[in-house]
């Protein structure tokens, strides 16, 4: 018997399902001690994941443990500069003039 068979399946998605609130900060626990553990290498896929796990947390749903959270509408914001893993930001090199 593996250990990835429909059985094994159903009962982990009952617990995740039965567990949704645990389950962000459970992956934002894991993935801070894993960006800790490489320095940083693996912080775009941390993110990524702990995003993914909000988001299926319903972060500001409701969830099972109770009502939704109030919102706010906020005025939109302009996207953040694009930086490297090192968190450096990046800037454009200026345009040179081009002989005609």
């Amino acid at each position: 018997m593996g250990l990835l068979n429909a059985r094994n399946l159903k009962k982990a998605k009952a617990a995740l399902d039965n567990n949704r609130d645990k389950v962000a900060d459970a992956v934002g626990k894991a993935a801070t001690g894993l960006d800790k553990a490489t320095k940083g290498k693996t912080a775009a896929v941390s993110a990524k994941a702990t995003a993914a796990a909000r988001k299926y947390a319903g972060e500001g749903t409701t969830t099972s443990t109770g009502p939704a959270a109030p919102t706010t509408s906020a005025a939109p914001t302009t996207p953040a500069a694009p930086t490297t893993p090192a968190g450096e930001a990046i800037t454009p090199e200026p345009e040179k003039p081009t002989d005609a």
